[in-house]
């Protein structure tokens, strides 16, 4: 596979244009935000997703209001006036972030790629562990912190 480096702001217009016309993408993940399933560094798939097919748990891919790519799950769904309104958030985050409207979902993410692996998310398991973490809520991302800052203490102290 090839790889390009282009600008944030020409990204978005490049993916718009790709998962329009059905077309399918890679990207590097990058932030911790959505750990433990999404890792910096690995490579996210994404697809064309229609507006009315996006459920509850489905990671999505989104312009948020700073023009930046950023991919959060869907934690809440609800439909005022017509239009589609997503309540998402990073798996390692205690609150949701904004409300993103199904204009800024620039498309799902279908699979993971890490070493070796790859998680797809069409399979039958994929759901259970998505419900599985999203039970977990707020415990999971605070365990996930702690373990973080013990990981950062530890590496601090080995160096005194």
């Amino acid at each position: 596979m090839r790889e390009l480096s282009i600008q944030q702001h020409d990204i978005i217009d490049l993916s718009n244009q790709i998962l329009n016309k059905g077309g399918k993408l890679s990207f590097k993940a990058h932030g911790s935000s959505m750990l433990p399933f999404i890792k910096s560094g690995d490579v996210i798939s994404l697809e064309p997703v229609a507006e009315k097919s996006l459920t509850v748990g489905t990671i999505v891919l989104y312009k948020s209001d700073q023009t930046q790519m950023v991919a959060h799950r869907v934690v809440k769904r609800r439909v005022k006036n017509g239009q589609i309104f997503l309540s998402v958030k990073g798996d390692a985050h205690l609150h949701s972030d904004q409300l993103v409207t199904g204009e800024q979902i620039i498309g799902k993410i279908t699979e993971i790629k890490r070493d070796s692996r790859i998680v797809r998310f069409d399979r039958k398991l994929w759901p259970v562990a998505s419900s599985l973490w999203r039970s977990t809520h707020p415990i999971g991302p605070l365990i996930l912190k702690m373990t973080s800052d013990l990981k950062k203490l530890f590496l601090r102290l080995q160096k005194i």
